[in-house]
């Protein structure tokens, strides 16, 4: 606690800061014992204070001998005897411990932030694999187009993906860039591309130049990705294109089958009906020979004739015969 007159001197303290002393602080203007590039901005909130007769809040910071910061929050009211302002009050708290857990929450609020943008970037470039036909050179375009959001300064970032001899780039990208990562994209663990993510103007240092570790990360990640894709697009690619050959060679295969097994129905026919005429002409043989011999056996007409038409029915069949002698 602290009373201060007109002038804003201390007039009383019930507690002095480290490396200061009480006999130090009394009557001397509250204002000097800040830093000095806030002293006018203090002196001007307490002659506010004696002014308007509005309390006011405000911070200040003090450093220790021992270099030691500490941050107190000063409540400031008027002090009013007959209804006049004689003075000002103060009540100064210490509240160096909840700044910095205010601090170490924004920070952990903010990395918490980035770890969600990476995420959503590796998140939206596999949902482009999803996309039913989707090709290799439309995943990389749609990749250039996401990554530069999950970079800390994605209104300066800049991107370029080579795969081959194909590049893919955003629309702003320079080969002038000064502050640059990049990390190599492996297929079938042989280098065949690279990623590259640059700023285009200068930023505070980090932790690799201007990016941060978790950039770092973000962008081995991505390679890594890209080429866990490529794999899997050309082994895909390759795999319809052998799917396409057996089609192929099944097809001559068969074509050549049905040929082949023609070829052979058509022997076998052949084979029939050599076969068939054969008996025919052997069975003809056979049934001469045995009519020559029963005709020896009669001189009757009659009986040659019967003789004859009963042989005849066993070559051709008839149901009538007219036999003309002449």
């Amino acid at each position: 606690i602290v009373t201060l007159d007109r002038d804003l001197n201390i007039q009383f303290v019930n507690y002095a800061s480290p490396g200061l002393t009480v006999a130090e602080l009394l009557g001397a203007p509250l204002y000097t014992f800040v830093k000095e590039e806030r002293r006018a901005e203090i002196k001007g909130f307490l002659e506010q204070v004696l002014e308007t007769r509005e309390p006011l809040r405000y911070e200040t910071e003090y450093v220790t001998p021992d270099g030691d910061s500490i941050v107190y929050e000063s409540h400031v009211v008027p002090r009013i005897l007959a209804g006049e302002v004689i003075g000002l009050t103060l009540v100064a708290r210490d509240i160096t411990e909840r700044i910095r857990m205010e601090e170490a929450l924004r920070e952990r609020t903010f990395a918490l932030g980035e770890r969600v943008k990476e995420l959503n970037c590796l998140y939206a470039i596999s949902a482009l694999v999803e996309k039913p036909g989707v090709k290799l050179s439309e995943i990389l375009h749609g990749a250039v187009e996401i990554i530069p959001s999950a970079w800390r300064y994605p209104e300066i970032t800049c991107v370029r993906l080579t795969l081959g001899n194909q590049e893919y780039c955003t629309g702003n990208y320079t080969n002038s860039c000064t502050w640059k990562q990049t990390a190599e994209i492996r297929v079938n663990d042989i280098t065949a591309g690279l990623v590259e993510v640059c700023y285009l103007e200068e930023r505070e240092p980090a932790d690799e130049g201007p990016f941060l570790r978790e950039e770092r990360s973000l962008i081995d990640a991505i390679a890594r990705q890209l080429g866990r894709i490529t794999e899997r697009i050309e082994a895909g690619m390759a795999l319809q294109e052998a799917h396409h050959q057996l089609e192929q060679r099944v097809q001559e295969r068969t074509a050549a089958l049905q040929e082949a097994l023609l070829a052979v129905e058509n022997e076998s026919a052949q084979r029939q009906k050599a076969y068939e005429s054969e008996q025919y002409a052997h069975k003809i043989a056979e049934t001469l020979r045995t009519a020559s011999q029963a005709l020896t056996q009669s001189l009757d007409l009659n009986t040659v004739l019967n003789t004859l038409l009963d042989y005849l029915s066993g070559l051709v069949p008839y149901d009538s015969v007219m036999v003309l002698l002449l």
